[in-house]
């Protein structure tokens, strides 16, 4: 497996990490990495070509969205095969 890097943090800057009821979204750099709690590998790894500055999930958990610091935005359905 290959391991993600943990969450990109700051000192006395906000954490921006996300949760739902099943998975953990947080991004470190270009990267969006979203894991499930039961799984051991990411279920979604989303790459940007610069820098991501926010993820976000929908109000269902359905979709995740990330946006870059070039204002680039992606939307990506989170499909988990059990």
């Amino acid at each position: 497996y290959i391991i993600p890097p943990a969450p990109y943090t700051f000192r006395g800057d906000f954490s921006f990490i996300e949760a739902s009821p099943t998975h953990l979204l947080y991004f470190n750099g270009p990267t969006a990495i979203l894991r499930s709690y039961t799984k051991t590998h990411p279920t979604l790894a989303i790459t940007h070509k610069s820098t991501i500055t926010a993820v976000k999930f929908s109000p269902d958990y359905r979709r995740v969205a990330t946006i870059d610091d070039k204002g680039t935005l992606m939307v990506h359905m989170i499909i988990d095969n059990k």
